[in-house]
């Protein structure tokens, strides 16, 4: 272990031999060309080509420098390392408000995804960017895990369905049962006849969308608004997401009459 934080430490020391790496994976070639590129003193550049030598990450053949296989895996892995770091750090206000590290997707998979942030001057811009993504795209099914129904979560599901979308919310039994009893029966005429609804009676830590292609997932602050949204087309984040909402779907029932028991029935 002691020699593994040694790698680590070299290599976190300077950039520079991050950077000599990187450039020997793209193409080996002589200190002189390094020294160019990296717009470093040639005693620098020989020093850290003797160190990785010494490390065995690099070797010399005929004036040209060359990464051995360790150096190859050492500079992706390093590269890859930095890469979360970046992404971690870009979505730290996303993670903050996770429940459980089961709820928050592997930062690898984030790199390219979208992240939208609550702030001061615009509180309600996660929620936005969320209803104006599903109205661009053009859906014919969703899932979802709804921990907070709010007006603008039924305008957008009530729009949806009306274009046709096949629908299935796994809601909380606090979202499930409307503030107002006025309204009941037109929550249910809203998605009864076309959405079906469960009910899960714990809580939900996380507000997840599965579409035809996309996955959407949303951390809630301790006020329950919605804080920050990531939106991603990525294959792992979709397997992901897509196990996640069959687990809670799995423990949820039925809203209304009108939707199947979970006895004898398979995930939608």
């Amino acid at each position: 272990m002691n020699d593994y934080h040694d790698d680590i430490q070299f290599l976190s020391a300077s950039p520079h031999r991050i950077q000599i790496l990187q450039q020997l994976r793209d193409d080996p070639c002589p200190p002189c060309d390094i020294t160019e590129v990296l717009e470093l003193s040639r005693r620098g550049v020989q020093r850290n080509l003797s160190s990785l030598v010494d490390r065995g990450w690099i070797e010399k053949i005929d004036g040209r420098y060359h990464l051995t296989t360790n150096g190859e895996f050492i500079a992706l892995q390093y590269a890859d390392f930095l890469s979360a770091l970046e992404t971690i750090e870009t979505c730290k206000p996303f993670f903050a408000n996770l429940t459980t590290s089961e709820h928050a997707p592997n930062p690898k998979w984030l790199a390219d995804a979208e992240i939208i942030v609550a702030d001061s001057s615009q509180p309600h811009a996660p929620l936005r960017q969320y209803t104006n993504t599903l109205r661009e795209d053009s859906i014919e099914t969703l899932r979802g895990l709804v921990p907070i129904l709010s007006q603008l979560h039924t305008e957008i599901y009530a729009e949806l369905l009306g274009r046709g979308t096949a629908m299935d919310l796994v809601l909380p039994q606090t979202a499930a049962e409307p503030p107002d009893p006025s309204h009941a029966a037109e929550f249910e005429d809203l998605f009864a006849a076309a959405c079906n609804l469960y009910v899960y009676e714990g809580t939900i830590g996380v507000g997840l969308t599965l579409t035809d292609q996309r996955g959407i997932v949303g951390s809630y602050d301790e006020q329950g608004h919605l804080s920050a949204c990531v939106s991603s087309t990525n294959p792992a984040l979709l397997g992901w997401a897509e196990r996640l909402y069959e687990r809670y779907w799995r423990h949820s029932r039925p809203l209304s009459a009108n939707t199947q028991c979970r006895e004898g029935t398979t995930p939608p």
